[in-house]
């Protein structure tokens, strides 16, 4: 959305670390699932700016979706980011549920969350890989260019639930430029002032980094 007039609304979850530098684009974070009200009542207030706002796959469940059944009832002009990491990273891993297993590990009816949500008549849906920046980058700006009310699921699991692959390694191209940093926020990236380096013992293998250094200085981790 660089140059674009838009508001970043969040709220309690592991993505309210995206109001810290360097990723500093929450502006707005109340409570679980007010992201989405939130954004609603912006863009009422001062309509124009394109109104984002992102809730994780519990929250959804646990006060989210009343907010997208409000912006559908009343028409109102959002993009509802889901950030789809299948668990409730925030305060442990519980399931909830969209998971075929309760918090006892009993078997359980998952609900699919992406169709009780396209249920709701929203007027664009799309679901795509958090791991591949360019169709994620696509899906947001065609959504961002759309009217009504927008829901993409960027789905991708928590580190958590994954194993860890081969971190990543900075070859000699690196320029200490610092663009995978900054654009990432990711713990395992540390820059100094003559170098930048991987911390292997927090790298699990993304290779996002690999993804947006301008000089393909960056080898190595798992393929998304």
């Amino acid at each position: 959305m660089k140059g674009q007039a838009a508001s970043f609304s969040g709220d309690i979850g592991c993505y309210t670390l995206g109001n810290a530098p360097p990723l500093d684009m929450v502006d707005t974070c109340l409570c679980m699932g007010a992201g989405i009200t939130q954004a609603q009542g912006l863009g009422l207030a001062e309509p124009g700016p394109i109104r984002f706002a992102f809730v994780g796959d519990s929250t959804l469940f646990h006060t989210g979706l009343p907010g997208i059944v409000n912006a559908v009832y009343n028409r109102h002009d959002i993009v509802v980011c889901v950030l789809d990491n299948a668990t409730t990273a925030m305060t442990g891993g519980q399931p909830h549920p969209g998971m075929p297993r309760t918090l006892m590990g009993e078997p359980a009816k998952a609900v699919n969350a992406f169709e009780v949500v396209k249920a709701m008549g929203v007027d664009f849906m799309e679901r795509v890989n958090a791991f591949d920046l360019t169709a994620c980058k696509t899906v947001a700006w065609e959504a961002a260019k759309r009217r009504g009310v927008r829901v993409i699921f960027f789905e991708g699991p928590c580190i958590n639930l994954v194993k860890k692959g081969p971190p990543c390694v900075i070859t000699d191209s690196c320029t200490n430029c610092g663009v995978c940093a900054k654009k990432l926020g990711c713990p395992a990236l540390a820059q100094s002032e003559n170098s930048l380096a991987i911390d292997n013992t927090l790298c699990t293998g993304c290779a996002l980094c690999a993804k947006v250094c301008p000089f393909n200085a960056i080898e190595g981790g798992v393929s998304q």
